[in-house]
């Protein structure tokens, strides 16, 4: 059987379909329609939170008062359907290969902002306990990390920070509880010590996590910290120069 005649049982018995609307599509996984529905995050942004400016300042005044131990932060996408729906299957249900599908997001958008990164610079995920690893089968941050090293042609590293503790999920914690459920949970190795770091996360909502690892890594002595997210949520911090 040839592949054109085997691509069409596939599509006759196995139709590809959205996976936001479910309607019919040819490749991908998004139709073009919910596509579009992809709310990007356009400029201007405080460099810090991602969190919608209209003063000119490149920092709003909740980050200056607070500022993250990270040097800057790029979110591409609001935490809204279709991409949120996407985010979870990764997380939750293990449809592993829509990493790729978010790391090519991340590139486009990068590019479209004119955001690099140096040759030098190496990419880690945020890390998961290896107990909550084991439960899904791998760390999807270290999977969009890796895609995205792969298609910018950076390095990928991931021993440069672990996880030391198994803390309970975040998801309905206050801005307060998540910052003192990630104390002390990292631990960065003395890899990092003099390395540029992009660090990688798939959502960030009050920055606890990714400024806890940050923290960890500058101590270890690593000098520049991006931290790149695919979506952002947070909804009392949509307007980063308002409290």
């Amino acid at each position: 059987m040839n592949c054109s005649v085997f691509r069409s049982l596939q599509d006759l018995f196995f139709p590809r379909t959205c996976f936001s609307c479910g309607s019919r599509i040819t490749e991908g996984i998004l139709c073009p329609l919910c596509l579009r529905q992809i709310r990007f995050i356009r400029p201007p942004v405080c460099r810090m939170c991602s969190g919608a400016l209209g003063d000119g300042t490149a920092v709003c005044r909740r980050c200056l008062r607070s500022r993250p131990a990270y040097h800057r932060l790029i979110c591409a996408a609001h935490d809204t359907e279709p991409l949120s729906g996407l985010i979870r299957l990764l997380k939750y249900r293990h449809y592993d290969f829509i990493g790729e599908f978010l790391s090519r997001l991340l590139v486009r958008y990068c590019r479209e902002q004119a955001v690099s990164f140096p040759p030098e610079t190496v990419a880690v995920g945020v890390p998961l306990h290896p107990a909550r690893r084991r439960e899904r089968g791998y760390n999807q941050t270290a999977l969009l990390a890796k895609n995205f090293s792969k298609f910018i042609h950076i390095s990928f590293r991931d021993d440069i920070i672990v996880r030391l503790r198994n803390r309970p999920s975040q998801t309905h914690l206050s801005i307060a509880q998540r910052r003192k459920n990630v104390q002390n949970s990292f631990i960065a190795s003395k890899r990092a010590k003099g390395k540029t770091i992009l660090l990688v996360d798939d959502i960030y909502t009050t920055g606890a996590t990714v400024n806890a690892c940050s923290r960890v890594l500058r101590e270890a002595g690593a000098g520049d910290i991006t931290v790149l997210t695919v979506a952002r949520a947070c909804p009392e911090h949509t307007y980063g120069g308002k409290d």
